[in-house]
């Protein structure tokens, strides 16, 4: 999955809005801080908790992130492969704004947890498969190893 950086229209400077890709729970990680010296508030979309700082007990369920304020990192959870886009309508000062963000899936993994990441604008790499093949041939071969000489006389002196 490849997380692209969010789009805000218009631009509005003193929002930033931080998108990450979230592997275990395949979906976007999303954190906004409100640098306006207005609230953000969002009609669409209500966040976990927003604060000012570690020390801050913040407030919870909120659609309304008050200047200096952040929020907690939200996940926005994606269930099948292809281009996802979730838009947050949000005013500041008065003004709309759009927040569109995107995460594209390339394959993902029916299990639930781990959808592959791609590089932005890349195709999902394979080292997934690579590092699960050398953790199955290390395995084989210990365990091979475990069974020790004395199970290979053992199985000679049967053959001959």
């Amino acid at each position: 999955m490849a997380a692209r950086p969010a789009v805000v229209e218009p631009e509005l400077p003193c929002a930033d809005f931080s998108v990450t890709p979230s592997t275990c729970t395949c979906g976007l990680g999303l954190k906004v801080r409100n640098d306006c010296l207005t609230a953000l508030e969002f009609s669409n979309h209500v966040f976990d908790s927003c604060y000012r700082d570690a020390d801050d007990a913040g407030h919870p369920d909120c659609t309304a992130v008050g200047p200096g304020e952040i929020t907690t990192l939200d996940r926005l959870s994606v269930h099948d492969d292809g281009q996802h886009v979730w838009t947050l309508a949000f005013t500041n000062d008065g003004v709309s704004y759009r927040a569109k963000l995107v995460a594209d899936v390339s394959d993902f993994d029916g299990s639930g947890c781990a959808c592959r990441l791609a590089a932005p604008g890349g195709r999902a790499g394979t080292s997934g498969y690579a590092a699960a093949a050398a953790l199955l041939w290390f395995a084989v071969r210990r365990r091979r190893n475990a069974r020790g000489p004395a199970h290979r006389i053992l199985a000679h002196s049967r053959h001959g």
